[in-house]
């Protein structure tokens, strides 16, 4: 079994690979997004249960995240741009192929609790 897929079955982004300066290099990135790390962003249900979504699908639209949790189309876009504000997530796309994942490899300010 190779990286990519025990990283998938993990629930782990995939790794980067990359060549820098003639030297390969290979990043695996940890689920940065625990539990506790998530209490220190201040994130309400909806944003949660995003993240959760998140994880497993890969990417949200925003009308995918009115649907999932339940709210309205400018409540869905008031939380898309907080969890963007906080760096959680990123924008992708434009116009209507607008379209939101999960930060990978950003180094974002939480402490990291055992």
């Amino acid at each position: 079994m190779d990286m990519i897929e025990r990283c998938a079955e993990t629930g782990l982004p995939s790794p980067d690979f990359e060549e820098r300066a003639g030297i390969f290099v290979t990043t695996l990135w940890r689920d940065w997004l625990t539990e506790e790390a998530m209490a220190h962003l201040e994130l309400n249900d909806r944003q949660r249960l995003c993240i959760k979504t998140l994880k497993a699908e890969r990417l949200i639209t925003k009308m995918g995240y009115k649907d999932l949790v339940g709210c309205s189309p400018r409540t869905a876009a008031r939380d898309l741009d907080n969890l963007l504000k906080k760096g959680i997530v990123e924008r992708r796309g434009s116009g209507r192929s607008v379209y939101y994942e999960l930060t990978l490899n950003r180094a974002i300010i939480v402490p990291n609790v055992p």
